[in-house]
């Protein structure tokens, strides 16, 4: 994690005039803007992780799980990052519009993802038997994939498991 994101993602505008010039006011509006914005309270719905702890977070998801899904939402007019993990996907869907559903990810024809189905969970942690249905557009989906036709993700840590429950004694 340390070596991969560091202190997180920091920004640089580079925003120019018709001339070429730059706009040092609305680059420091811009980078300012956004350091506000990756702090905890503005960054995540929870507004209890920061910019670079979901950066974080996602490397060792991807490692642990396979991969992670980030749901963009607005509340209360604000935009915030929303951290779901993969085990959250509805996978007793199949078939959604004459799309396939495959371990809850909603594909077309040429195996893109147009939605995901994901249990809606209640504040207990609880599924209440839910499904809610996310447009792709709305959803970042980062999984470890290691074939061209794999929807799901794998765990890179997958292979490992049943070694080392070998010598657990």
């Amino acid at each position: 994690e340390r070596n991969v994101v560091g202190t997180g993602i920091t920004l640089q505008a580079r925003v120019r005039d018709k001339n070429g010039e730059d706009r040092e006011d609305l680059n420091d509006a811009i980078e300012k803007a956004w350091r506000c914005w990756s702090k905890p309270e503005h960054c995540t719905v929870t507004g209890t992780m920061a910019l670079w702890e979901v950066c974080q977070m996602v490397v060792r998801r991807r490692y642990i799980d396979g991969g992670i899904l980030i749901l963009k939402t607005y509340t209360g007019g604000e935009f915030h990052l929303q951290l779901l993990e993969v085990d959250d996907l509805d996978t007793s869907i199949l078939e959604h519009g004459g799309n396939r559903v495959v371990g809850g990810v909603e594909i077309n024809e040429y195996n893109r993802p147009v939605a995901y189905h994901l249990r809606r969970q209640e504040v207990s942690g609880l599924w209440n038997g839910k499904v809610i249905r996310v447009d792709a557009d709305g959803v970042i989906y980062l999984p470890c994939v290691t074939r061209c036709s794999q929807i799901r993700e794998m765990s890179p840590a997958a292979s490992s498991i049943s070694r080392i429950d070998d010598i657990n004694l």
